[in-house]
């Protein structure tokens, strides 16, 4: 009976390491086409559209980004969370993808009616009004995509491929139509039209595989679905604070083509951070459940994965660091100086994200430390805050790439301070 219970034991292991295999997969690739398709396109449109209007497109997406965080409310992490809790549960599936969609409406409702209100108080905002209009409308559609339900379920591999070739197809049709200057409204075009059908065909696959169907919750509800992600989800406004944030008060302080500049950096950075988030996305669901059964075996996971990250990262950051002009200069082709300069400063980024990434979303979100996860991003988003506005008045540029590598630095250890004195507690 111990020997057929051990045996049980360890084929249900070795199933759930196949799914988070499978899932790590399904991300890369995912992941993997979200990063090299801008790379792609961003030196074609710096030569035929300008770097001023990639600027303008750049400070457009972050604005709207603000709204994607709004949609989203933490249900990346919240619901995927629930879903692999209840996976084996087609009834209290249904319930959470109720709930979730919901809640979703409502804050795009919200979301919709703050946009109107700010493109109409400013100037700047109202002259590219129709801009604003259709990336928000990309922003509607990608934020419904149920990547969440899937992930939570570790059953990415359609959805994936999927995504993937109606991107390309989008992506394709921008060398083809976008031929000069003012040709620079299409890009966003494309990319909202990608989202539209990649929504689509995610439902529909969600009706018919899963038999779900949609039916609208109870306010009552929806208030707990928030109420029980509120702290999750300002955690998640963090993450503007170090993209859109600064991206907005770069391109009001300075302007358009400063943002130009330290985009293009910003998208040779996060290339290199991008690898790692189908890692991290698919360990999640996998400490959710880990943590329930062994968190000794959870803690040895993560220590291992940490010294594996800082191993692969610094020989690769150190080569991103010494050759960052000719990078620019092959990538961009123009600004070389400049984008060079901004990839130097912000190079050691990707492997403090994964770091703080382990020690925060891994661990203190898992183990039930929501408040104290949101405080250290809060802090962390307050330093930003108070240092990027001098620093960019100052040194342009340069000072949002020293504002972002600081705060970044200052997050990474209070993560881990943090784990440190949850991990005793727990």
């Amino acid at each position: 009976m111990v020997h057929e219970r051990t045996r049980m034991m360890k084929i249900r292991s070795l199933t759930g390491f196949g799914k988070v295999v499978e899932s790590f997969f399904s991300l890369s690739l995912m992941y993997g086409i979200d990063l090299i398709l801008p790379l792609i396109t961003m030196p074609y449109l710096m030569r035929i559209i300008g770097i001023e209007k990639v600027g303008l497109l750049s400070f457009v997406a972050a604005t709207n980004a603000y709204f994607s965080i709004i949609i989203n409310y933490g249900f990346t992490l919240t619901a995927t969370k629930e879903v692999a809790i209840h996976s084996q549960n087609p009834r209290e599936l249904q319930q959470i993808f109720n709930k979730v969609t919901t809640s979703k409406f409502y804050l795009a409702l919200f979301s919709f009616l703050l946009l109107l209100i700010i493109v109409l108080a400013f100037s700047d905002f109202r002259a590219h009004y129709g801009l604003y209009g259709i990336v928000f409308c990309g922003i509607f559609f990608q934020s419904f995509l149920p990547i969440w339900f899937f992930q939570g379920l570790q059953n990415l591999k359609r959805i994936t491929l999927q995504n993937g070739l109606i991107k390309i197809i989008f992506t394709a049709l921008i060398f083809v139509f976008v031929k000069k200057e003012s040709d620079y409204w299409k890009v966003p075009t494309f990319n909202t039209a990608a989202f539209f059908f990649c929504a689509v065909l995610a439902y529909y696959y969600l009706f018919t595989h899963y038999r779900l169907r949609f039916l609208w919750s109870e306010f009552q509800d929806v208030k707990y679905q928030l109420k029980e992600g509120l702290y999750v989800f300002l955690s998640q406004v963090k993450i503007s604070f170090f993209s859109s944030f600064n991206v907005l008060m770069l391109g009001l302080l300075v302007g358009n083509v400063a943002v130009g500049y330290f985009t293009a950096a910003d998208k040779i950075v996060r290339a290199l951070a991008v690898i790692q988030i189908p890692i991290t996305a698919s360990l999640y669901p996998h400490f959710s459940q880990l943590l329930r059964t062994d968190k000794y075996m959870a803690y040895r996971q993560i220590n291992k994965i940490g010294y594996g990250a800082i191993a692969f990262y610094i020989p690769i950051l150190l080569l991103t660091f010494v050759f960052s002009h000719l990078i620019a200069e092959v990538v961009f082709g123009v600004g070389a100086d400049e984008i060079s300069l901004l990839i130097r400063i912000m190079v050691p980024l990707p492997l403090l994200i994964i770091l703080n990434n382990l020690a925060g979303t891994q661990m203190l979100l898992n183990m039930g430390k929501d408040k104290w996860f949101f405080n250290i991003l809060l802090s962390t988003a307050v330093l930003n805050v108070c240092m990027v506005i001098p620093l960019t008045k100052i040194w342009g540029f340069e000072g949002t790439s020293y504002s972002v590598l600081i705060s970044e630095i200052y997050l990474c250890a209070a993560m881990y301070m943090g784990f440190l004195k949850v991990k005793k507690i727990y």
